[in-house]
């Protein structure tokens, strides 16, 4: 077994339903993971781990369901409580005559949130059109979380390490999204229908920490050799939005039904992208955060056919989705360099996440296809991918400057200060399967593939264009057990996914068994 590739993996899923009466029921779930692995960098046979982890995932959800005889009455709500808790130990870290000492980590996000919506149906009467009644289905809700972040780095050892090395790049703070929306639409005949909505909402976001501004010498023979200097910030904001949408259907047949639509959206910065400080492990360069991070906006817009080809053949079915979509974004944020408040020049690294000036633009096409007959079945996925990142130019003074502003080419077009992986510009998968022995056995094979368009730089190159072959079967033994194995990269191949401003190594070859039992 190669090093650093054990993980010790538990889960655990549970349910509890009750039925209050015919119109009312309430169920309680929950599921669970533990995780245990080590890690490294090196694939050295002799390495030691640099860490250890554990990894705690816990989620607590209430459902309730009034299904009333009425008309006007079916409401959905739900509770849910989710805790994302990761403990990690890091060995001795540094070179033997700077050594940083070990750390006791511990990461912690909490997300506690809320829905509840209720579904009206009126029966519409009308002279004027061909057809004398019409159905329109009127959505209210409202959906509320928040998130909060506890980081926690202890020093074991003496060192030169800064504990804000690991809790500056994964900030504390809160943050929290309420929303109301209203959802319409309007179903005429069996061919026709049209949809419309308005959501509001409100957002919020604080917290604090320390920016890196410098260092000073301190008298030859002390220890450490200079004093890092830090100025504390806080940052508390409330905004609020309102995004509408509409989608327009019309089915030509039994067989053929074509789409229009057109939402806006919008997306809060996240607590990292805002309240991101500290510096890289090693002190090499600093992070800083932007309070003033705006909100991207977007428009997305999509047309498309939807086939259902049912008995094409004698037993034989096929369903097909084509659509064409294109998404402007404004104010998109990525990471990138800046310059600091007390910077004269552009030759240092800092890093921060800004906004693009310029407008985003991802459009393409989507196509995805079911086949299914007695004995086969397939499956085919496939994504087309245009991107448009504009000049790339940004604020690159997100804390201002103290001074006066020089002169910089960070920020301008071209100059290669933005940390971005666009998403691959070809991707797709294709599943081929076989149902046996009155469907209780089923084979699959799968190929998955993305084209990158040779991205990647020097370091991934040869691994971001790649081809991977995955099989599985599931075996029905009996109604209440199942069986289902899977082996992922046939071949074990070395190839790398897009991991927010890199590439990481996807996993090598794969096995995994489960046996599900119902009671």
């Amino acid at each position: 077994m190669s090093n650093f590739t054990e993980q010790d993996n538990w889960s655990s899923l549970l349910k509890a339903d009750y039925t209050i009466n015919k119109e009312q029921s309430v169920k309680l779930s929950y599921i669970g993971f533990y995780g245990n692995f080590e890690e490294g960098s090196t694939t050295s046979v002799d390495a030691e781990p640099e860490s250890s982890s554990s990894l705690n995932n816990d989620t607590i959800k209430l459902d309730y369901t009034w299904a009333a005889n009425s008309n006007y009455l079916n409401l959905n709500a739900s509770v849910y409580y989710n805790r994302t808790q990761m403990r990690q130990h890091v060995y001795e870290m540094g070179e033997s005559s700077n050594p940083y000492g070990e750390f006791k980590l511990q990461y912690e996000t909490n997300t506690l949130g809320m829905v509840v919506d209720n579904l009206a149906f009126f029966s519409l009467k009308h002279d004027w059109l061909t057809q004398h009644e019409s159905l329109l289905l009127v959505t209210l809700g409202g959906e509320y979380f928040k998130d909060w972040t506890e980081p926690q780095a202890i020093q074991q050892t003496p060192g030169t390490g800064d504990p804000s090395w690991f809790t500056g790049a994964t900030p504390e703070g809160d943050r929290s999204l309420g929303s109301a929306y209203i959802q319409a639409e309007w179903q005429y005949g069996e061919h026709f229908s049209f949809e419309s909505g308005l959501r509001y909402e409100q957002f919020s976001l604080q917290g604090g920490g320390e920016i890196y501004s410098g260092y000073i010498l301190n008298p030859p023979g002390v220890s450490p050799s200079r004093t890092l200097i830090y100025t504390d910030f806080d940052v508390d904001r409330h905004e609020n939005y309102l995004s509408p949408n509409m989608r327009l259907a019309y089915r030509f047949n039994d067989k053929i039904q074509g789409y229009l639509s057109s939402a806006q959206a919008v997306r809060p910065p996240e607590i990292t992208e805002t309240l991101l400080f500290g510096a890289h492990v090693g002190n090499s360069f600093p992070f800083y955060p932007n309070p003033g991070l705006e909100a991207e906006e977007a428009w997305n817009n999509e047309i498309g056919l939807n086939f259902e080809l049912l008995d094409i053949a004698k037993g034989h079915d096929l369903f097909i989705k084509t659509a064409w979509f294109e998404n402007t974004i404004d104010n998109f944020i990525v990471q990138g360099r800046v310059m600091r408040p007390t910077s004269i020049d552009d030759n240092g690294m800092t890093l921060s996440y800004v906004n693009l000036q310029d407008e985003i633009r991802f459009d393409g096409l989507e196509l995805q296809a079911d086949y299914e007959s007695k004995r086969l079945f397939a499956e085919l996925n496939y994504t087309k991918m245009n991107v448009g990142l504009g000049k790339g130019g940004y604020d690159p003074f997100p804390l201002g400057s103290q001074v006066g502003y020089p002169e910089t080419s960070m920020g301008q077009a071209g100059s290669g200060s933005l940390n971005y992986i666009p998403p691959p510009k070809h991707s797709g998968a294709l599943t081929l399967g076989l149902k046996l022995f009155e469907d209780t056995l089923k084979l699959g094979a799968r190929m998955r593939y993305e084209d990158n368009d040779g991205r990647g730089g020097s370091a991934y190159e040869d691994v971001v264009d790649w081809q991977v072959y995955d099989f599985w079967l599931e075996y029905q033994f009996t109604s209440q057990f199942k069986l289902r194995m899977s082996v992922d990269n046939l071949t074990d191949l070395n190839y790398a996914e897009a991991n927010g401003t890199s590439y990481w190594i996807a996993p090598g070859r794969t096995a995994t068994a489960q046996l599900t039992a119902t009671f």
